[in-house]
């Protein structure tokens, strides 16, 4: 993580890799959908949960300056929050459970869409 960024800045980079990470799952979810090269849509999943960190690393950067104001300071990431997208489905096994290989990775992919949005949109504030 480069320490010349801003707030604006790390959200900014945070977008970004977000949207790669989207990408990468949407390639994976085409690998699925033909039913070939498992393991490159694999590969693929890989590199995206590897963004996806990075973003966190990001989000975390952004959130440091904010620490000492009034103690609002933006809530850290200690684990990318699967687990937060579970509880906001009414029937999370049951969903998840229906879900094939290329349905799980275009979820995902929609999901990195929102938090790239929401972390661009963002950094305007700032």
């Amino acid at each position: 993580m480069t320490d010349n960024h801003n707030a604006a800045g790390h959200l900014r980079s945070a977008a970004l890799h977000h949207q790669r990470a989207g990408q990468f799952h949407r390639e994976a979810s085409r690998h699925y959908q033909i039913g070939k090269d498992y393991a490159h849509a694999a590969h693929q999943a890989l590199i995206a949960r590897g963004r996806a960190l990075q973003a966190i690393n990001h989000e975390d950067g952004a959130g440091a300056y904010f620490s000492g104001h009034n103690g609002n300071g933006l809530r850290k990431h200690s684990e990318p929050v699967l687990g937060l997208l579970a509880k906001s489905l009414e029937a999370p096994e049951a969903t998840q459970a229906n879900l094939s290989g290329a349905e799980h990775h275009a979820a995902a992919a929609d999901h990195h869409d929102l938090a790239a949005r929401h972390h661009g949109e963002a950094s305007k504030h700032l």
